[in-house]
Parts: structure tokens; sequence; C-alpha cells
């Protein structure tokens, strides 16, 4: 599998992820439906279930539902246990040093919008909860941006 790797901005102290070019946001997403494939992740297994299923568990639904499938196609490929190594992680202009970005939403090891735990951030139904919460039940995806 080819690695994609996005840089990371802080924005108000929460990570964006910023693809290199084509930046899409999640708002862009959803309005688009046909861009974004939910369907990639519908019939993908992870333990306890279907991506679509696990993220339902956690408590998505309608729009916030297809957002969350679209931003974990763009960040994990909907692998649990993805990872995704960043050399340098700055926060207003200071540079906490390398991290790491985990699972399906691909939590940073440093900056999180939410506290996550290794644990949590590679199991499927704990990491769609913290997402759940970060995003304020599905409506505020400002901690994620993703390439089209």
């Amino acid at each position: 599998m080819k690695a994609v790797f996005y840089g990371i901005a802080v924005l108000g102290g929460l990570v964006a992820y910023e693809a290199i070019k084509g930046l899409q946001s999640p708002a862009a997403m959803a309005a688009a439906p046909a861009a974004t494939p939910p369907s990639a992740t519908t019939g993908v297994t992870a333990p306890g279930g279907s991506i679509e299923g696990i993220l339902e568990q956690a408590g998505f639904s309608g729009q916030g539902l297809a957002v969350a499938l679209g931003i974990v196609q763009r960040e994990s490929g909907g692998n649990p246990a993805a990872v995704g190594y960043n050399p340098q992680t700055l926060v207003n202009g200071i540079n906490l040093g390398p991290s790491v970005d985990r699972g399906l939403f691909q939590f940073n090891s440093i900056v999180p919008p939410v506290p996550v735990t290794d644990a949590c951030a590679y199991d499927p139904l704990c990491s769609a909860k913290a997402a759940f919460a970060a995003t304020n039940g599905g409506q505020n995806w400002g901690a994620w941006s993703t390439a089209p």
C-alpha cells in the first residue's frame, strides 16, 4: 500500500490535515456526493463489523455519517491499523517534534482534537466514538480537511 502523507496545520488548537494540493473541505465533500464515494467504505469490514455499521454504532447518521465515511476513506482508506508518520508537528510555529497519525480517523499522537490513546485510536468503535465527540455529533468537521 502506497502511503500518502499530509502536512499538519494547527488552527485554533485543532489539527487540520491539509493535502499538498487539491484541498477539499468536508462540507464540499458532503455537497458533492458523486465526488465522495461513501460506498468505498460501506462494504469494508473492521473488527466489529463494517465501517458504516461501526460509525452508526458510534452515533453518526445522515449527512454526518456520509462525511465520516468520506473522512475515513481519505484519512486511512478504511484501515483501522493505518499509521502516518510526521517528522515534525508545528503548533503556533513551535516544532513539537515527530508525531504519528493513527487509526481510521488518523488521530494525531500530539495534538488530537480530543485526547485519544493508542488503544482507542486503533480500535474502530472507540475511534469512531472519539470522532463523534470531536465533531459535536458529526456536525463540525473543522479538525479535518481532505484532498479530493
